[in-house]
């Protein structure tokens, strides 16, 4: 049987920056599929438009990505010394 959330170590457990950037990493995700998938379904002028925003929206969700990452990186650096 899989482990408890109680039993897990601290380390285990997201920090609040880190949960914000992927729900951020998420949010611009979604935005991405739904606008390309409208981009798909517009006529040529408002499909360049729409285009052009799912394309940002992958990028942003791109850079909640590495905020995530960054966050995760520092929350076990602070575990690590808090353990020494």
């Amino acid at each position: 049987m899989g482990k408890s959330k109680e039993s897990q170590p601290s380390s285990d457990k997201a920090s609040s920056p880190e949960r914000l950037a992927k729900l951020y990493r998420n949010f611009n995700a979604i935005g991405a599929v739904v606008l390309g998938s409208l981009a798909i379904l517009a006529p040529p002028a408002g499909a360049a438009v729409l285009g052009g925003l799912a394309g940002i929206d992958v990028l942003q969700a791109g850079a909640g990505e590495v905020a995530r990452r960054a966050a995760k990186k520092n929350r076990l650096k602070k575990s690590d010394k808090s353990h020494s």
